[in-house]
């Protein structure tokens, strides 16, 4: 024994001797053994301790009355009823809550004589019983309580099931809304439980997308689809297996309502990102040669992989939606970028609108840059009527709008058409991978009649599911730009119509340096035309290099590449066709003459050496006279013994251009 064990100074370690022991209300509070949802929430170390594996905090929001508690708050409306069900635990009433008890003694009486009020006072209205709103409710009067309700509770909610505890994401994806009255939906009995005879079932996964099919368009606020999207972040990493089948079968109500509910929600960045998701095309895979050479180099890639990196790819590589080959998915996400009005409620809010376009824009250009030009999604945007419908959207003015100079529903298609133009000139984010038909070959020498049957036809080449296979040939057909030549005439001409547009002389805002005077500016949508003319030169392609010359775009280009001098982004779009031009040798003859002769561009680029050159002499010269003759001057007096110093040396220096010229 020490000699402070001797002297009973230290019994044990440092944390057993009480010196640091803090206060828990958390901990005392599950020590009670009785609190309910709204309790636990609105605790401050509740997710410390769920992220540390706290057992009876998992044992209770494992339950799927607690999930159904957390998705019911993640998803209830800034103005809606409270939850009316309460996740709880021991014999506590389910209306009690935290903030309930805390108010003082004076708002309990208050809140005690307006529900007396309520019920004991003469009836009004002739004895109907109006529902009251959550300001004249008197549970939510307080502003504290207000609070909770409708901004902690459903943020706590959202990061509880952000903390990736599996029994609570385990109950999310398979668990049962108690008490519910729906119909039983997507899953196996065996993984998820029979149903009880006479009862029907709700998933909890249904009700977390039931906030979709409620909401109107516009409705849905930032903060529940950050949730959302958030919840479904998860999900993606955790259980990609059974969200891929809850998305492909569409959960209760079927895939193409769920495509048409989260498509109405479009206007919203978070939904956007989940839409852009479901839609991603998936990578290519080569043909498997052997199972056993593949079983061998897949435990090879674990053997020698990094152990985070493995975790990665089996999540993304096992998540297969079908959403991306689905007509009705593309249709629903080109309404929204070419319809000028897709949903009604949207109509009077320009911005949410905006919004629409522009995030359907960049779902269209993302799924364009990842898919290879045999893919189905290419071949249905460059058929005859989707590419003549983004074609009008993008250069046709409808009656009674305006050529805006920022970005609109126009703007945002042609971002689309650009996308695509540069994906049929190979300049897409992935390839077009071809393999050898060697499958094929190998079952019409083994059958001995070069691939043709007994009864002289030849075999059927059958997918795994039983149905008979595309010809090898329609399936790597590649996607061309003859249908977009056939409609560059018309569109050449709306263009270059759009590009001379007589009210953007009007188009005018205050820049930096220009001494508080507006200055013309190009504008978002102009510069967007020469993005969508320099994809057009990008191609390469002789058949529209003629259609280019035959139109004025490219002039028109060169005379706003002059014009503001200031524009450095149309700078290097016009000088990138330029020099992509020039640098394709005598393949882009036409159009190398075009800018030689009818643009005259060598003259430009020497004229606009020369006005530089001569202004900086004169404005040297200038200075120069203005110093001699005894320093500044007023507007429109003459500078005495400088100004026939400053003409004369002015003309020398015009002769010493010319001389030099």
């Amino acid at each position: 024994m020490s000699l402070l064990d001797a002297a009973g100074v230290m019994t044990g370690d440092i944390w057993c001797s009480g010196a640091f022991s803090f206060e828990s209300p958390l901990k005392d509070l599950l020590d009670s053994g009785e609190y309910t949802l709204e309790q636990l929430l609105s605790e401050d170390e509740l997710l410390q301790e769920l992220r540390g594996v706290h057992p009876q905090l998992i044992e209770f929001f494992s339950t799927e009355a607690a999930v159904t508690g957390l998705i019911n708050y993640v998803t209830l409306p800034p103005h809606g009823s409270p939850p009316p069900h309460t996740a709880r635990h021991g014999n506590i009433p389910a209306s009690s809550s935290l903030v309930s008890e805390s108010l003082s003694d004076d708002e309990k009486e208050k809140e005690q004589g307006a529900m007396q009020k309520g019920t004991d006072g003469p009836p009004e209205n002739g004895g109907k019983v109006e529902p009251s709103s959550i300001e004249e409710n008197p549970v939510l009067a307080n502003q504290a309580e207000k609070d909770a309700v409708y901004v902690r509770f459903p943020y706590m909610s959202c990061e509880v099931i952000y903390c990736e505890v599996k029994g609570i994401l385990d109950t999310l994806v398979d668990g049962y809304v108690p008490g519910s009255d729906g119909q039983v939906i997507s899953g196996d009995s065996e993984s998820k439980g029979e149903a009880p005879q006479g009862e029907t079932r709700r998933l909890i996964l249904d009700l977390l997308f039931q906030m979709l099919y409620d909401a109107k368009a516009g409705e849905i606020d930032d903060y529940r689809a950050g949730y959302f999207d958030k919840i479904l972040s998860v999900l993606f990493r955790k259980r990609p297996q059974s969200l891929a089948t809850f998305f492909n079968e569409g959960g209760g109500r079927g895939q193409l309502d769920l495509m048409k509910a989260m498509f109405k929600h479009l206007y919203s960045h978070s939904i956007m990102q989940i839409v852009q998701r479901l839609l991603l095309p998936q990578p290519p895979l080569p043909p498997k040669d052997d199972e056993d050479d593949d079983e061998q180099g897949r435990i090879g890639q674990l053997i020698f992989a990094d152990p985070m990196e493995v975790g990665d790819a089996d999540g993304l590589g096992s998540f297969r939606c079908n959403w991306s080959d689905s007509d009705e998915a593309l249709e629903l996400l080109l309404e929204c970028l070419i319809d000028k009005s897709p949903y009604a409620e949207l109509e009077q809010d320009d911005e949410k609108r905006l919004s629409l376009y522009q995030n359907a824009s960049e779902v269209l250009i993302t799924i364009i840059q990842n898919s290879p030009l045999n893919s189905p999604t290419i071949h249905r945007l460059t058929s005859n009527p989707v590419l003549e419908r983004l074609i009008r959207a993008a250069t046709v003015i409808d009656e009674g709008d305006t050529f805006s100079p920022h970005d609109s529903r126009q703007t945002c298609t042609m971002n689309v058409l650009e996308s695509l133009i540069l994906q049929l000139g190979g300049y897409g984010s992935v390839g077009t991978m071809i393999y050898p038909d060697d499958e094929d070959e190998e079952e019409g020498s083994n059958d001995g009649n070069d691939g043709e049957n007994k009864g002289g036809k030849k075999a059927e080449t059958v997918e795994q599911d039983g149905e008979p296979r595309e010809p090898r040939s329609s399936r790597l057909e590649l996607a061309t730009s003859d249908t977009l030549i056939s409609h560059l005439p018309v569109m050449l001409s709306n263009l270059c119509n759009l590009l001379q547009y007589p009210e953007a002389e009007d188009w005018t805002s205050p820049m930096q340096f220009s001494r508080h005077e507006p200055q013309k500016i190009l504008g978002s949508s102009r510069l967007r035309i020469v993005r969508l003319l320099e994809s057009l030169v990008l191609l390469g392609d002789p058949i529209v290099d003629s259609h280019l010359c035959e139109s004025n775009c490219l002039e028109t280009c060169l005379d706003l590449f002059w014009t503001f001098q200031w524009c450095s982004m149309l700078h290097q779009s016009v000088a990138n066709l330029l020099v992509h031009v020039f640098e394709g040798a005598n393949a882009r003859a036409e159009l190398q003459s075009y800018f030689l002769v009818k643009c005259n561009l060598l003259g430009r680029l020497m004229g606009s050496f020369w006005e530089g050159a001569h202004k900086h002499l004169l404005d040297a010269e200038m200075d120069r006279g203005i110093l001699q003759g005894g320093g500044d001057s007023p507007a429109g007096e003459s500078v005495p013994g400088g100004e026939a110093d400053k003409t004369e040396k002015g003309s020398e220096a015009e002769n010493s251009l010319d001389s030099n010229a």
